[in-house]
């Protein structure tokens, strides 16, 4: 198991956590307030990438999540949640989505 975001912590010095709405094998979903956008609440989807990766398995596992990342982000449909932002810190993907309310 990875190590959980905290309630209160600053990811990439915008994406304030204010509780975990969700979790799974691979890593977990965030409720978070955009700091940048007068608090506007998202989902911050968390992808950990399991430790044993070699360096090369690694890279292709980031590269894989970018393109992933980059269809998603041009979809356009009522029924899917857009994606607005996506980056990565150390062996961890991360999506910014629209937060929708409800269970």
């Amino acid at each position: 198991m990875h190590l959980l975001l905290k309630k209160d912590e600053l990811i990439r010095n915008r994406y304030l956590v204010r509780k975990i709405i969700g979790q799974g094998g691979m890593g977990c979903i965030y409720l978070a307030e955009d700091t940048r956008l007068s608090g506007r609440l998202c989902a911050l989807k968390e992808v950990v990438h399991d430790q044993t990766l070699d360096s090369v398995l690694h890279r292709e596992a980031q590269k894989q999540f970018k393109q992933e990342a980059t269809i998603l982000a041009k979809l356009d449909h009522p029924t899917l949640v857009s994606l607005s932002h996506f980056f990565s810190i150390s062996n961890r993907d991360y999506l910014i989505m629209d937060y929708i309310p409800g269970d």
